[in-house]
């Protein structure tokens, strides 16, 4: 599976700039929320081309991170999705680490979209993660925020939503 990112929009906050994810199957673009940055490459070596951090911050050095990904043709069912993202995080607890997930209230896109929006906490890998993920025309598409301790997943966990307000699917070429 390809897949491809960009960037697009200015640095002058109107009309905020985006970042688009493309696969095979499906294309669309989230909000780069206000005082976040793009870090181009910085996904590269975990297959992802961009991701967000926010401002003042790296990829290196920041406390949560945010990036797009399409499940793929495989994965044409949001609720199969996540029922498999939930079985494969839950192995990663233990009884001094349990692993919990808690859904949180569909969050509505416009007219027609809305994302199911689940938070992961804990593990032996110590994840802290909001996931929104979107049933699409040929895929399912998911925002990940992920950050590396409790204090930040908290104090940046709603930017999530504010990428989603500019969630829009594109037109395949």
């Amino acid at each position: 599976m390809m897949t491809f990112s960009i960037l697009l929009g200015c640095s002058c906050g109107y009309p905020p700039p985006i970042a688009v994810t493309s696969t095979q199957e499906v294309s669309f673009r989230i909000a780069v929320p206000g005082n976040w940055i793009l870090e181009e490459n910085a996904g590269e070596t975990a297959g992802r081309g961009w991701i967000l951090v926010p401002g003042g911050f790296t990829a290196r050095n920041s406390p949560v991170v945010m990036y797009a990904r399409a499940g793929g043709s495989s994965y044409h069912d949001a609720r199969k999705y996540i029922a498999q993202d939930i079985a494969e995080f839950l192995k990663y607890g233990t009884r001094e680490l349990p692993a919990t997930y808690n859904p949180l209230a569909p969050r509505r896109m416009g007219d027609t979209l809305s994302a199911a929006v689940y938070d992961y906490c804990g593990g032996v890998q110590g994840t802290f993660e909001r996931i929104a993920y979107i049933q699409g025309p040929g895929a399912v598409c998911c925002v990940v925020l992920s950050a590396r301790s409790a204090e930040s997943f908290h104090a940046y966990a709603d930017a999530l939503f504010e990428a989603l307000d500019g969630f829009r699917f594109r037109r395949l070429p």
